[in-house]
């Protein structure tokens, strides 16, 4: 069994990580693996997205904040820099051999986008632009992944390969 946790903090950036492996869950006759992965992130904006002002969105596109090149070009472009990307997802996936030549997996996985003004708690749907960000109006992106995966190698020379491996999204109403 490995745990790994992992915590990253940089000047603009915040990553949580934790990953777990039970490569033989204790007991279990078939040799079932065992793969929980959980990771949260905390990121700035890209510098390619401004924040519309209120006079933009009445017309005046010179009311439009944003950051070029790290620099501010307005007054208001400070809160721009509090524009964040905020990540969450998990996977957890079990798999297991089905013959000495096969091997199987099912899994599951979640993950949730949101991108936040952190002076004002607020999420953020769209540019300066009024391009969207997300998928929803709302501002955050959920969605859920069920993968499978059938693994065929020939043996004794493990020289052919096989993979097929379906997967099925689909996003939750948030």
């Amino acid at each position: 069994q490995r745990v790994t946790a992992s915590v990253e903090v940089g000047q603009n950036d915040r990553v949580l990580a934790f990953n777990y492996l039970d490569p033989w869950i204790l007991g279990d006759a078939h040799r079932t693996s065992r793969t929980i992965n959980a990771q949260m992130t905390n990121l700035p904006l890209s510098s390619t997205h401004a924040k519309r002002s209120q006079e933009s969105r009445d017309g005046d596109e010179s009311a439009i904040e944003g950051v070029s090149e790290g620099r501010e070009e307005s007054q208001g472009a400070s809160a721009q820099a509090q524009l964040r990307v905020k990540r969450a997802g998990a996977h957890w996936e079990y798999g297991r051999p089905i013959t000495p030549d096969c091997y199987a997996t099912a899994g599951l996985a979640w993950q949730s986008l949101a991108i936040q003004d952190e002076a004002t708690g607020e999420r953020i749907a769209e540019d300066a632009y009024g391009c969207p960000l997300t998928l929803t109006p709302k501002g955050r992106d959920q969605s859920v992944h069920l993968q499978s995966r059938i693994t065929y190698m020939r043996r004794p020379a493990h020289d052919t390969i096989l993979v097929s491996e379906p997967e099925k999204s689909t996003t939750p109403s948030s």
